[in-house]
């Protein structure tokens, strides 16, 4: 008996061992499609992304306006179906924002219009005011790359969940595009223009300012307040924001890249990151 309980003893020990072997080899294998399904994806989505930025740049490099508005083609991409794949795509002109950056600008004028509508947001958010002379001291002694460099810092990390939506950090102009700028930019960055804010919205949706002289058809500003305003408004873009998404069978991918306008129908990539919230 003990010697047939020692063999079977054994028997079992040599089959859990086989059986242990055999279940790690199948999750070692299962581990490695999975990574190996990834690494398929990421390649498809890089070469998706990398397509998706030929195409923008071929159509903002085609877009001969001399003023940037929703009705243009590239701001208006509808869902590009695949096989297997669909892609999102959308592209904005990063001045509707306010420049962060633009705290430590040499021109006092317009250093001085950016520091107070950011006062301006940071009232109207109930967030600390002090906290504007740290960003501003921050930027100053090197520019943000990206406005998510914000959540990382644990000081105005609100900063970035409050203001991302109002907020860049690309766009050295100052100008901020009146045919997309939201109210609240608008109302914040050239307060001027408050009692037009409104005809502004609504005049644009079906018939976009060509240029910013025909703000005054709206008679609700003065010539005083126009002239104010006038080095910080604008009817066009040279920075452009691109945020792309593909979607391959239950997997999905993110890019973000910020393109610019060098020259009459030249755009290049100065900026491009993967990956969801990179760049915001």
């Amino acid at each position: 008996m003990n010697n047939r309980g020692s063999v079977l003893l054994l028997v079992l020990i040599i089959v859990a061992t086989i059986v242990g072997t055999i279940t790690m080899v199948a999750e070692r294998a299962a581990t490695r499609y999975a990574l190996s399904e990834s690494i398929f994806v990421d390649n498809q989505a890089a070469y998706y992304f990398h397509s998706a930025l030929k195409v923008v740049k071929r159509i903002i490099e085609e877009d001969n306006n001399a003023y940037d508005s929703p009705k243009d083609d590239w701001a208006s991409l509808p869902p590009i179906e695949m096989e297997g794949a669909t892609m999102y795509v959308k592209v904005f002109p990063l001045n509707q924002k306010i420049n962060l950056n633009l705290l430590a600008s040499k021109n006092t004028k317009l250093e001085k219009r950016v520091s107070e509508a950011i006062h301006a947001l940071l009232q109207d958010q109930n967030m600390p005011e002090d906290t504007l002379e740290y960003v501003k001291e921050k930027v100053e002694k090197k520019p943000l790359y990206s406005l998510k460099e914000l959540y990382f810092a644990e000081d105005v990390k609100t900063w970035y969940t409050k203001l991302h939506r109002y907020l860049t950090v690309d766009d050295p102009t100052g100008k901020i595009n009146i045919n997309f700028a939201s109210d609240y930019v608008i109302n914040t960055y050239v307060p001027e223009l408050s009692p037009c804010t409104e005809e502004i919205i609504s005049r644009r949706k079906n018939d976009p300012f060509k240029n910013i002289t025909q703000m005054r058809e709206l008679g609700c500003i003065s010539d005083e307040d126009y002239l104010k305003v006038q080095p910080f408004i604008s009817t066009s873009s040279d920075y452009f924001g691109v945020e792309i998404q593909i979607s391959i069978g239950d997997n999905s991918r993110h890019a973000t890249a910020v393109l610019k306008r060098v020259a009459p129908g030249k755009v290049e990539v100065v900026k491009y990151f993967e990956g969801k919230g990179f760049y915001e």
